[in-house]
């Protein structure tokens, strides 16, 4: 092997996986090689692996994939891994890609874990945060996540305990917000075309707008909510009805009977139509237990709001399930 090539490969390798203090420089010629876009591949997958495979440290995944560099191309090596994190994740339910999209117009390769209706999942990030994801949600974050930013991207719900890092303050974006904390443990309901709801168990966070203008600083016990006209209010709120998800309880609180049936096809994979319309902003209190069936819980709602429901089992997909006035 060249011995500059030799050379350039240490470099590239360095490069993703030292501090940016200790990090070298980078010719643009070197960037546009394939080797250091092949390896901009595995950065994207590295953290994952770290999560999924129990390894301890990322050293141990980047001493496996500095071993296959050696002997084959980056890319060769690129190929093998993401081969079993896709099967990783679709044994786990989950599905993984990379994004080429940048917050500010810059191209950059991000990871993007996907957790499908029906299931909830549960990683660490490569900084030490903990996160835990409720169905159908999306939490996608750049392959440089760490060294000069922590920045994650949210569609869906969150329960989020950062590690503390002043230095390097963490955002998240989701389609109404940016939230920024230092280290704190919060919550984010953050689904399309729905109420954005954050909260604060404990911590300071600070809620800023698109164009990073600072709208307000939340405090512990309180609830943000942007409704659907964009419009903002704050709450004094029981936290513990916002993160009792993870455990496998839905509380809900005065929801109309379309926002608890929008929960309910999310957690059960299934989908249900209302037929009357009255029916559709019906007020309805009290906690789900995920692990009943979900006609169980259809079964309470016949008894206390005098609904009628049908299941129609549909095979390879989700159930349909209609209700109706008795």
């Amino acid at each position: 092997m060249d011995k500059n090539a030799h050379t350039d490969e240490d470099k590239i390798v360095s490069y993703f996986h030292d501090s940016s203090d200790t990090a070298p420089e980078i010719s643009s010629q070197l960037r546009d090689s394939k080797d250091f876009k092949d390896t901009q591949r595995i950065a994207g997958l590295k953290n994952l692996v770290t999560a999924l495979f129990g390894l301890s440290s990322e050293d141990q995944v980047w001493r496996r994939i500095d071993r296959r560099i050696r002997p084959q191309s980056l890319f060769q090596t690129w190929a093998k891994y993401a081969a079993i994190i896709i099967l990783a994740m679709f044994v786990g339910g989950l599905v993984t890609h990379l994004a080429p999209t940048g917050w500010s117009g810059r191209t950059l390769s991000y990871s993007t874990l996907t957790v499908p209706k029906g299931q909830m999942a549960q990683l660490e990030l490569p900084d030490g945060t903990q996160v835990w994801l409720n169905s159908e949600t999306k939490l996608s974050y750049p392959a440089a996540f760490g060294k000069k930013s922590r920045d994650i991207e949210l569609s869906g719900e969150a329960y989020l305990n950062v590690k503390t890092d002043e230095s390097k303050p963490f955002n998240i974006r989701t389609n109404k917000s940016i939230v920024r904390v230092t280290g704190t443990s919060l919550n984010i309901r953050a689904y399309e075309n729905e109420s954005e709801i954050t909260t604060l168990i404990e911590g300071k966070v600070a809620l800023l707008d698109q164009e990073n203008q600072l709208l307000l600083d939340l405090k512990p016990g309180q609830s943000a909510v942007f409704d659907q006209d964009n419009e903002l209010d704050v709450y004094p709120v029981d936290t513990e009805q916002f993160t009792m998800w993870r455990e496998g309880k839905l509380h809900v609180d005065q929801v109309s009977l379309v926002d608890l049936c929008s929960m309910l096809e999310r957690w059960y994979n299934v989908e249900i139509k209302i037929e009357d319309d009255a029916l559709k902003s019906r007020r309805i209190s009290g906690t789900v237990l995920k692990y009943k069936p979900v006609d169980q819980i259809l079964d309470i709602l016949t008894i206390r709001e005098n609904i009628d429901f049908e299941i129609e089992l549909v095979p390879n997909a989700s159930n349909r399930i209609t209700l109706r006035k008795k």
